[in-house]
Order: C-alpha cells, then structure tokens, then sequence
C-alpha cells in the first residue's frame, strides 16, 4: 500500500466526496484517500450513503495500490468491526484521543476479522492540548501502536488552520514511525514545511478546498495536481543530493 511505502514524500487527500474526484486523485499519484465515517453518521441515511461511495471508491482502488482510509472518532473494536464489514479499507484513523492501554488490545481483535488492516494515529500540533512531556510520552507510546502518525492543527481536523510546525517536528523527532503533518497545507507551503518539521508526507483534506474558496470540482482537481507536482518535485531534490553527497 502506497501511503505504507518507503516512499520518500507520502500524499493523502481525504474528505473525497464523489467516486469521479476519486479516480482523479488516484490518477494524479496521490498515495492514499480517505473518507469520514463519525460516530453520529452511524445508522443514518447520510452514514448508508457513505458506506455505498465507500465500497464504490474500495472497487475502483482495488488494481492500485493506493490506500483507503477510514477516518473515525470512535475507538471501540464492536464500532469499527461494524462499520468496515462491508467497506474494503486498508487503514483505520483515530482521530480522538485514544486509550494507549487498551488499543492494542483493540487491534489484535479487529486484525482476527480484517488481516492486514493498518493503523493512524493523529496528534494535534498545539499548545493548548497537551504539556510537552505528555505529549512527548503519548505519542512515543501511540506510535508504538499504529503504522503512522498524522500531526494536525486539531483531532478532528478538516479546519484549514495550520499546527504548530515546531511541535511537529518534535512530533516527528519522538514518533517511531513515520509522520504525516496536516492543517491548512498549501502547495506552497510543502518546502518549508518538510525543512522545518521532517515530515514524511503530508494530508491535504483542507488545502484542495480552501486554494480556491468555493471552488469547482475541476478547480479542486486542479490544486491536487499541483500538489502532487510539487511533491515529485521534493522527491526529485532529495535523490539528486543524495546522490551528489554519495
């Protein structure tokens, strides 16, 4: 799966809304797509709908190898077993605090129904939410957990107002797997932001959005290209000195 490679720069677009900007985001090279499934969408017409465009989206990725992730604010394994019965998923993503004695726990469980089912944690890049030493400790030992971290402005996400890059860089500096930062990530953004934090890759649930507000679907498509341009293009500088320091 894509976003699980070595790649050296991963890209993740979630909030996909149509199984058309789908296919366009998996043609343009994005590494993993995600959808939102919260607590208060189960058992809801609009959560029937959700589950449908994802099956729908889990067809279209199945010749890829790009990842399908399940964004969730609910923990518990009875949920999440519930929720991905019929939704071929590759990742689950917590975005809420999480129980750090009991998640693994809750992986283990849903891992005997859904084999090879990997794992997001996500930690917000602020202040307000955490001491630094507590925030050190949780995500030193979240990240023993999952497969890879996301760094938010928030939990939940989807704001388009950008964390604190330093906290992320210590977020990536602590974290024993790969990191992801997010919040309000523009195109423009992605040098400075890579130098400064070390990220792995970046989520841009907000940034396709807010480029051009109020946008059209063409227009969103647009802002993915030049996002996955500038990602190839961060790649490309990393291998050329690399291979100029060899």
């Amino acid at each position: 799966m894509c976003l699980f490679s070595k790649r050296l720069v991963r890209l993740k677009i979630c909030d996909i809304k149509s199984l058309g900007f789908a296919a366009d985001a998996t043609l343009l090279g994005v590494d993993g797509i995600g959808m939102h499934y919260w607590s208060w969408n189960d058992g809801t017409t609009k959560g029937d709908d959700k589950k449908r465009l994802f099956r729908s989206i889990g067809k279209l990725l199945k010749r890829s190898d790009v990842s399908l992730v399940l964004l969730t604010d609910v923990p518990e394994s009875e949920f999440i077993l519930r929720t991905i019965e019929s939704i071929p998923v590759s990742a689950i993503q917590l975005n809420c605090w999480v129980d750090l004695a009991t998640l693994g726990a809750t992986r283990k469980r849903i891992a005997k129904a859904r084999a090879g089912l990997r794992w997001i944690g996500v930690v917000p890049a602020s202040k307000h939410e955490l001491s630094e030493d507590k925030r050190a400790m949780y995500v030193r030992r979240l990240s023993e957990i999952v497969d890879l971290l996301i760094c938010d402005s928030s939990l939940k996400g989807g704001s388009g107002q950008r964390g604190d890059w330093g906290i992320a860089a210590e977020c990536v500096a602590t974290s024993q797997v790969p990191v992801l930062l997010a919040g309000g990530i523009r195109m423009e953004d992605m040098r400075d932001a890579r130098r400064i934090t070390n990220c792995a890759g970046f989520d841009i649930e907000s940034s396709a959005r807010s480029r051009w507000p109020g946008g059209s679907a063409v227009e969103s498509v647009l802002a993915v290209q030049q996002i996955v341009q500038e990602r190839d293009r961060l790649e490309l500088d990393h291998s050329t000195r690399a291979s100029t320091d060899s």
